[in-house]
């Protein structure tokens, strides 16, 4: 009778270092993000919608587009801008949704590549 008031002791005690790990919270997981990418001013001529891997570096010519103009992250996704491959050299700061509808033609000639993440 004492062994098994020990080990039902024991049971309780270790249950939460045993049980099945919880989910990240929602904040914390990855999941798809996209980005709406045009040639034109204002989202007009040709669109793109493009869904790059989280947060991996991608080529310009992932979006699928010779150049852009306009640029808009999905809502609660953000992409950062890159002058060099591979996701190196000068660096944009963080394009959030809406994005934009005139992007500063600094980055609309010298996008070599970017990468997007979800908040």
């Amino acid at each position: 009778m004492q062994f098994s008031a020990i080990l039902v002791t024991l049971a309780v005690a270790f249950a939460p270092a045993l049980a099945a790990p919880t989910a990240e919270p929602a904040a914390l997981q990855k999941r798809d993000v996209g980005a709406y990418v045009c040639t034109g001013e204002n989202f007009t001529g040709q669109c793109n919608h493009i869904t790059p891997p989280y947060n991996v570096c991608q080529p310009f010519s992932a979006t699928g587009l010779t150049g852009y103009q306009s640029w808009g992250p999905d809502n609660g996704d953000t992409c950062i801008w890159y002058t060099g491959g591979s996701c190196t050299g000068t660096q944009s700061g963080n394009v959030y949704y809406p994005g934009y509808a005139d992007v500063p033609d600094f980055w609309k000639f010298n996008t070599a590549s970017f990468k997007c993440y979800s908040l």
